[in-house]
């Protein structure tokens, strides 16, 4: 058994994160990670080892050989960094504290994570303060604190060139999104909508998020100016309208198109658009709900989610929609892809 996972796995890898999947499956009786292979849905996906039953949000280094995710093995959530073969495994922040949302730096050399690590009394003991977004720089084993408010902050990623990391505030006056440098110096305060999901194009220059208003979500973005810089006054600007959702932005590599989730037709299908918003096109007619579109770093293919067997199985087609294949056969849910 443990020669065939073996094999598996080094198929699915092959190509390293450019050729794997990683994803969560509940087929286990609950959350673990697997990798599959994108270039052959006639392999099974291969189990990460030690991933265990109460993992979540894998997400793939610039490497494309190791992968960060979440465990709630023992109680409390904490951040695996591992290997894709499950080796060379650690874990951060103290056994003691809560720790999600790992995304990588653009090296791949820092973390940025969300944890309430300094506990309520910050004595860096860990317990049930406040969570925070910390940066925890694997070469020098030291993590960082770079907030420090009431805010529920969520994290939306590293700037490509890694100068920022992007946040967004989920209650009261703090809503909106915020740039934070990662050495916790320089907050900046670009929106102050119901803002949330941003994500960055691949050169820097914009970040597209999603804004609910009356109770209906679209896709807007905020440039940075002609300048070069991010200032307050950046320029905010809608790339969707429609009566019904529209979330779940993702930048193609290229930075030329911008996958997405909309609801304007039904259930939720995957959508595609030009970076500034036209020649909006469908790309999924399932009639049932799809969803989470992941690009291939090549840009050729978009993974995704869809429900059309009933429970929640991977996905992957050609970037206009075409060759749609399925990858996964289980019959569970399985949710969350990384490629």
């Amino acid at each position: 058994m443990a020669l065939a996972a073996a094999l598996l796995l080094a198929a699915a890898l092959a190509c390293g994160g450019s050729g794997g999947i990683a994803f969560v499956s509940e087929r286990d009786g609950g959350g673990a990670v697997y990798i599959a292979d994108s270039d052959d849905d006639a392999n099974e996906p291969a189990l990460l080892a030690g991933s265990g039953r109460a993992a979540s949000g894998p997400v793939w280094a610039p490497d494309g050989e190791t992968l960060a995710y979440v465990s709630a093995q023992g109680g409390r959530r904490h951040i695996v960094i591992s290997k894709s073969n499950g080796e060379e495994t650690r874990q951060i922040a103290p056994p003691d504290a809560s720790a999600y949302a790992p995304w990588w730096g653009p090296e791949g050399k820092r973390l940025a994570y969300i944890s309430d690590r300094d506990g309520s009394d910050g004595d860096g003991s860990g317990g049930d303060g406040q969570p925070e977004v910390y940066v925890f720089d694997l070469e020098q084993e030291r993590h960082t604190r770079i907030t420090d408010s009431a805010a529920a902050e969520r994290l939306g990623g590293w700037s490509p060139d890694g100068e920022w990391l992007a946040l967004y505030g989920m209650n009261g006056f703090e809503r909106g999104l915020w740039l934070r440098n990662p050495q916790g110096v320089n907050l900046l305060r670009l929106t102050d909508g119901d803002d949330a999901e941003p994500v960055w194009s691949p050169d820097g220059r914009l970040l597209a998020f999603t804004r609910t208003a009356a109770g209906v979500s679209n896709i807007y973005a905020v440039r940075q100016a002609r300048d070069g810089g991010w200032t307050a006054e950046a320029e905010v600007v809608a790339l969707t309208d429609t009566a019904r959702n529209n979330h779940s932005p993702a930048f193609a590599p290229d930075g030329d198109a911008i996958a997405f989730v909309s609801e304007r037709d039904g259930p939720a299908e995957i959508y595609l658009m030009e970076e500034d918003g036209s020649n909006q096109r469908r790309l999924t007619t399932n009639q049932v709900p799809d969803g989470s579109p992941v690009w291939s770093p090549d840009g050729q293919r978009i993974a995704f989610v869809s429900t059309m067997e009933g429970a929640g199985e991977l996905f992957v087609m050609q970037a206009d929609g075409s060759e749609q294949r399925r990858l996964t056969f289980d019959g569970v849910h399985d949710h969350s892809p990384d490629w």
